[in-house]
C-alpha cells in the first residue's frame, strides 16, 4: 500500500463540495481531447469497455479475469479524474449494505441500510440524475451532467454499434429503489437466485469460481438492466452510474477476499483451462503487448487511447486491492492485512499500474 493512499468512499455520504469536484471532474475528461486523439479522455474508457468484447474471447466478462480486469479499468479512470483534481476517488454506490470487516475478517453489515435514503442521495439533479423521462424516449435529463454547455451525448461512431438507438443519453423510465433490496439480500443471505444455483449469500461463497459468478450475474448484472439505456450495452461506462457501480462490485470483492484470507489458494482457479486473458499469468487487453488485439470497426479503433509499449498488467498484478493507491471507508483492517501481505501473499504480484 502506498503512503499517498486515498479513500474511496460511500457516494451517499458524500459533502456536496466532494460531489461537485468530482462531477466537474468528470465534465472535464468528457470535454477534453488528447492530441491527435478523435475522442474525449472520457469517451475512450467507453471505447475500451466495449472492444474487449470483441477479442476472440470477451477479456472483462464471463470468466475470473472480471474482476481483476474491471479493477484495473475503474483504476485507470480514477487516475485520470485525480490528474485534473487529486481530492477526487471513485465513489461506491452502496447497494451491498456492507459495513466493514472485523479484525478477524468477518464481514459485517450495516443494520441501518435502506436502499431509499441511498437512492435519495446519489439519483439526484446535482448528481447522477434520475430516471429517463417518459414523454422523452427516456431522455435522462437532470443530473450533473446538464450544466455542461453541450449534450452528454455519444459519439455516432459508438451509437453505430447499437442497432440504431441514438446518441442520446437514456436509462429506464422508472427505476424504483425498492427493487434493489434483493441484492443487498443476495450478497448477505442468498436465496434470491437459488434457482439459477445459488444457494449462499455471495459473502459466503468459499471458491472463487462460485463467487465470481455469482457475483457478476446478480446483482452486477441486474444493476446494468435496472438502469437501462447505455448500462444496458457494453458502452456502459458512457454512464457515470457505472463507475459507482463497479467499485461496489469491487469493494464487495476486496471484503470477499479478507473473509476468505486463510485460503490463499482461491485464485488457482486462474489457471490453463481459462481463456486468452484469464489466467492468472495472461496479459489484461489493452495492458498487453502479446499480440491480443480486438476485431473491431475501424471508427471504434479510432478512438482507443494509445497504450505505451511495456505498459502491461498481468491478472496476478490485480488481484491484491492492497498494491493500489486506495481504500475504501469500510475496510477498517486495511493496514493489517497490507502489512501481513495476508489476501494473497503466494499468488499476486506486484500490482497493477499503482507501481
Amino acid at each position: 500500500m502506498s503512503s499517498n493512499t486515498y479513500l474511496r468512499q460511500d457516494a451517499a455520504e458524500l459533502s456536496d463540495e466532494a460531489v461537485t469536484r468530482l462531477t466537474d471532474a468528470m465534465i472535464e475528461l468528457q470535454t477534453t481531447m488528447r492530441e491527435g486523439a478523435e475522442v474525449s479522455i472520457y469517451e475512450e474508457f467507453v471505447a475500451v469497455h466495449w472492444a474487449v468484447t470483441r477479442l476472440d474471447t470477451d477479456g472483462a466478462h464471463g470468466g475470473p479475469a472480471f474482476l481483476p480486469w474491471h479493477r484495473e479499468f475503474l483504476y485507470r479512470f480514477e487516475q485520470e479524474l485525480r490528474a485534473v483534481d487529486s481530492s477526487v476517488a471513485l465513489p461506491y454506490w452502496n447497494w451491498s449494505g456492507i459495513d466493514e470487516t472485523t479484525t478477524e475478517g468477518d464481514v459485517e453489515f450495516d443494520d441501518g441500510w435502506s436502499p431509499g435514503s441511498i437512492f435519495d442521495a446519489i439519483f439526484t439533479d446535482d448528481y447522477l440524475g434520475g430516471a429517463g423521462g417518459a414523454d422523452s424516449g427516456g431522455e435522462v435529463t437532470n443530473g450533473f451532467h446538464t450544466r455542461m454547455d453541450e449534450d452528454w451525448s455519444m459519439p455516432q461512431r459508438f451509437a453505430d454499434q447499437r442497432f440504431g438507438l441514438g446518441t442520446t443519453f437514456e436509462r429506464n423510465t422508472s427505476l424504483d429503489e425498492s427493487e434493489w433490496v434483493d441484492w443487498q439480500t443476495e450478497v448477505e443471505e442468498g436465496g434470491v437466485q437459488a434457482a439459477g444455483g445459488f444457494e449462499n449469500g455471495i459473502i459466503e461463497e468459499t471458491a472463487y469460481p462460485d463467487f465470481r459468478q455469482h457475483l457478476e450475474r446478480y446483482p452486477h448484472g441486474p444493476g446494468h438492466t435496472w438502469i437501462g439505456g447505455q448500462m444496458r450495452t457494453m458502452f456502459s461506462p458512457f454512464d457515470p452510474v457505472f463507475w459507482h457501480h463497479h467499485a461496489e462490485v469491487d469493494r464487495v470483492w476486496l471484503h470477499w477476499q479478507k473473509e476468505v484470507v486463510a485460503d490463499d489458494n482461491w485464485a488457482d482457479t486462474f489457471q490453463s483451462g481459462n481463456n486468452p486473458g484469464h489466467r492468472i499469468d495472461d496479459q489484461m487487453w489493452p495492458w498487453n503487448d502479446d499480440g491480443r488485439s480486438p476485431d473491431i470497426p475501424g471508427s471504434i479503433d479510432d478512438a482507443l487511447p494509445d497504450v505505451p509499449p511495456g505498459d502491461t498488467v498481468r491478472v496476478r498484478d490485480a488481484l491484491d486491492p492492497y498494491e493500489y493507491d486506495y481504500i475504501y471507508d469500510s475496510d477498517t483492517q486495511a493496514g493489517a492485512a497490507a502489512v501481513t501481505g495476508a489476501i494473497c501473499s503466494s499468488i499476486c504480484g506486484s500490482g497493477g499500474s499503482s507501481n
